[in-house]
């Protein structure tokens, strides 16, 4: 039996178009061909993330993993099984990169996660942790040997960039009633939930009528506030037909630019579907626009003649107030409100498993989201998807662990 040919993975080698392949020759005559593509693909170019692939070109389609260098050219860490130092059998490497880490048009340096394939075990993932070199895998409930879907792994990446990158995902059905550390109606990724230092706060709030014969709280909506300006908004999603369960979309619209800096707001309005219809985001305290949901599910278009925010829409008769409506139901008319009965939200429960007793007080100890540019999920932070994510039965709250001897118990208990 011929031996596999031995590779190491450069992750400093990437193309600048999804047309192009890079290659590059390590070992023997061995060329290693790199491929970018946006993810998740079925988005196109509205896609957040790249996704890098290293293959075989040529001297047949497995290889065994030596080792994978970073884009500084420093050895990555994958934490392998005791008396294992290389991965055998592979027939491709995964490195996610957010695809604005230094701005459109440039190659991103800050590589997220990193998956590594397998014909026997579908793709492992790998991420690094704080004040570590280290890259720990991260468990998905009981499915250790299946890749994950392409929403799953974009959920992922949405959580390691706002830790990563400072660049959060709105998720218009993300309410959060209680945090396990902090109260409040706040949410925004993993790392930050379990430090009690979720970047985007929720409320719900009226549009108020004046008229003498009409309902004083005609118009409900939810107001997702960024308030750090260190952070961006990357994205703004919602799950279709309400709840968590629905199909994952993001809004998009030829006018709104992603990424959006901090601080802003994100107003959603609703109707008597669970989708949102229409949204007002404020930039900072010096612009306003409005965008409403179109015949196509993700595609918005720039809503016109309404000049204020919510918040500062209070005349009936005003014109921002007729413009509103009509975005919102397709007329103007408002004499009873009856129609702009709004749509209430459902209390949305966090899938976030409870952060086990041991870590509690490390945890809250952890490096804030400041910490330098090299550090990730932190390891007692990495987790696994919970049985309402992954759709079936899981290990919810058990899919939390800190360094190898932990991974191995939880892995000894499937």
């Amino acid at each position: 039996m011929t031996a596999q040919p031995q590779v190491t993975v450069k992750l400093s080698v990437k193309p600048n178009s999804d047309s192009k392949p890079e290659n590059y020759i390590d070992g023997r005559n061995l060329t290693i061909e790199v491929t970018r593509s946006l993810y998740p693909s079925d988005r196109g170019s509205t896609a957040n993330f790249y996704e890098y692939k290293y293959a075989l070109k040529t001297g047949g389609k497995e290889f065994t993993l030596l080792k994978v260098l970073g884009d500084s050219g420093k050895h990555i860490q994958l934490i392998l099984p005791e008396e294992q130092n290389s991965i055998p059998n592979v027939t491709s490497v995964h490195a996610y990169y957010w695809k604005y880490n230094n701005g459109l048009g440039n190659t991103p340096g800050k590589v997220l996660l990193i998956g590594v394939t397998t014909e026997s075990d579908g793709t492992k993932y790998y991420v690094k942790s704080s004040g570590s070199p280290k890259w720990h895998r991260f468990n998905f409930g009981y499915l250790l040997k299946q890749s994950l879907t392409p929403e799953d792994l974009e959920k992922k990446l949405d959580d390691l960039n706002c830790k990563r990158n400072k660049a959060i995902a709105i998720n218009l059905y993300f309410v959060v009633p209680q945090s396990h550390f902090s109260g409040g109606n706040k949410y925004c990724c993993y790392y930050h939930y379990h430090r009690g230092t979720e970047k985007v706060s929720v409320e719900s709030k009226t549009i108020s009528c004046t008229q003498p014969d009409h309902s004083s709280n005609i118009i409900s909506y939810q107001k997702h506030s960024i308030t750090d300006s260190k952070y961006t908004l990357a994205d703004i999603k919602y799950h279709e037909k309400g709840g968590r369960t629905g199909k994952r979309t993001r809004i998009t619209a030829s006018e709104l630019g992603f990424p959006i800096k901090g601080p802003l707001t994100v107003s959603a309005f609703y109707r008597q579907e669970n989708d949102p219809k229409l949204i007002c985001i404020k930039y900072g305290n010096f612009k306003v626009e409005w965008y409403k949901k179109g015949g196509d599910d993700s595609q918005w278009t720039r809503v016109q003649g309404i000049s204020k925010d919510p918040e500062n829409i209070k005349d009936c008769n005003g014109s921002d107030f007729k413009a509103l409506v009509n975005a919102l139901t397709g007329s103007e008319k408002h004499e009873s409100h009856s129609q702009l009965a709004s749509h209430s939200v459902n209390t949305i429960i966090t899938t976030f498993p409870v952060l086990l007793p041991e870590f509690t007080a490390e945890a809250r100890k952890a490096p804030s989201d400041d910490e330098s540019e090299g550090n990730g999920l932190s390891t007692e932070a990495i987790i696994g998807i919970s049985a309402a994510s992954v759709g079936g039965t899981g290990l919810g709250g058990l899919a939390v662990w800190k360094g190898p001897a932990i991974l191995a118990r939880l892995i000894a208990r499937l």
